[in-house]
C-alpha cells in the first residue's frame, strides 16, 4: 500500500483538480511498479469526459489530455 499527497496552487476548478489527481495517481502507480491500475471517480462530469473523450472544448482540456495519455499506457 502506498499514499501520496500534494498541494496544488492556483487551481480552483474542482473538475480540473480531479483530473490532475487522477493523472498523478496513475503516474504514482507506475512509479511504484504497478502495471495495472483502476481509476475511480465520483464526479459525473469527469466520467462523461473520460468516456466520451470529448474534452477539447472543456475548460480543463489540458488536464484531461494529460490524464488520457497516462490512461493509454
Amino acid at each position: 500500500m502506498a499514499a501520496r499527497a500534494t498541494h496544488v496552487k492556483g487551481v480552483f476548478d474542482p473538475l480540473a483538480v480531479e483530473a490532475m489527481a487522477g493523472r498523478e495517481g496513475l503516474l504514482f502507480a507506475a512509479v511504484v511498479g504497478l502495471d495495472r491500475a483502476l481509476l475511480e471517480v465520483d464526479s459525473q462530469p469527469m466520467i462523461k469526459l473520460i468516456q466520451n473523450k470529448n474534452f477539447k472544448a472543456s475548460t480543463i482540456a489540458s488536464a484531461m489530455q494529460k490524464l488520457a495519455i497516462v490512461m493509454s499506457r
